[in-house]
């Protein structure tokens, strides 16, 4: 009976450590799942929340920006209305960040920010201030990277025209000589053309107005005026008149130039419909009319007066230097 009594408390002691034991196993188990059922609760609070993650910033975060020492503060969430600008892409913006002061640092125009961070935070209400200059605002626009769509939405609402898609010839040697000769800011050597052609057409209207000056009119005029029964010799050809001989170079220049254009368009009913195609057209058909009257009339017959008022059609060749 002594043996039985003494073995009782060991055996009591065994049952409670291996109790224990349980207790803690239980209760490991029991932290784990808390932990997890802690981690699946707070990324469904995120995603409730809003408080998403993107490229290592929480969009529930401010963010600091120093712009030429003035400091903003605006939410990641704000400006993440906007992903595909500058301060809208994560990585973009990071360029910028400055560890040590833990904010983004723009050396930038402080008045041109303040409409910027007004588009975001009005969800895209682009206004310029009154104190920019347009140039200057724009060339911020193109810093933050707002967007063609933007910053084209914004000119409409300055004034400014719609700007056109330019229709372009599908053979890439056509398609490059119409640029070169319909488009001059398109290269260098299209301007080089433009500026030739500007000094073609001026040089065109000055000899059309030294013509009319009396001390260089051709000698059969005066002829004609004195009388016109004396037995004179007939006058010299048009052909060797230094009038029309700069006049023809200025014609074969004019000529070569709507010959390329003409050949080179992409569209051959839109080129015939374009007014100032009309204008090189009708200022290039007089000269034509003058070769063909020289060639056709008399010896004795005078000028026609209709010739001269056709010549004055070259004159509307002027209107193409605003073109230029």
């Amino acid at each position: 009976m002594e043996r039985e009594d003494l073995g009782q408390p060991g055996e009591e002691e065994g049952r409670e450590e291996h109790g224990s034991l349980k207790e803690q196993l239980n209760r490991v188990e029991k932290g784990e799942k808390e932990n997890n059922g802690n981690e699946k609760e707070k990324k469904k609070e995120r995603k409730r929340s809003g408080s998403q993650w993107r490229s290592g910033w929480a969009l529930s975060e401010r963010l600091a920006i120093n712009v030429s020492g003035m400091r903003y503060e605006t939410q990641l969430r704000t400006l993440a209305q906007f992903p595909n600008s500058m301060l809208g892409d994560p990585r973009r913006r990071s360029r910028y960040f400055d560890p040590l002061r833990n904010e983004l640092f723009l050396d930038r125009n402080r008045a041109c920010f303040d409409a910027v961070l007004y588009f975001y935070q009005s969800g895209g209400r682009l206004r310029r201030p009154a104190n920019i200059p347009l140039d200057i605002f724009m060339d911020e626009l193109m810093f933050y990277e707002l967007g063609e769509d933007i910053v084209n939405r914004f000119k409409e609402d300055e004034g400014f025209s719609k700007e056109e898609e330019r229709p372009l010839p599908a053979n890439w040697v056509q398609r490059k000589l119409w640029m070169l000769f319909e488009h001059p800011e398109s290269s260098s050597g299209a301007r080089v053309i433009a500026i030739i052609s500007v000094m073609v057409i001026v040089l065109s209207i000055l000899i059309f107005c030294l013509e009319t000056l009396p001390a260089f009119k051709r000698e059969e005029d005066h002829s004609h005026a004195k009388n016109t029964s004396e037995n004179i010799p007939p006058p010299p050809s048009v052909f060797l008149d230094p009038f029309f001989m700069v006049e023809t170079v200025c014609i074969c220049w004019f000529s070569f130039e709507l010959i390329m254009r003409l050949a080179c368009c992409p569209s051959k009913t839109q080129f015939f419909k374009d007014v100032m195609n009309i204008i090189d057209f009708s200022a290039i058909l007089p000269y034509f009319v003058t070769i063909g009257t020289e060639l056709a009339k008399d010896d004795d017959a005078s000028p026609a007066t209709s010739l001269a008022i056709i010549r004055v059609i070259r004159l509307v060749r002027v209107f193409r230097i605003f073109k230029l």
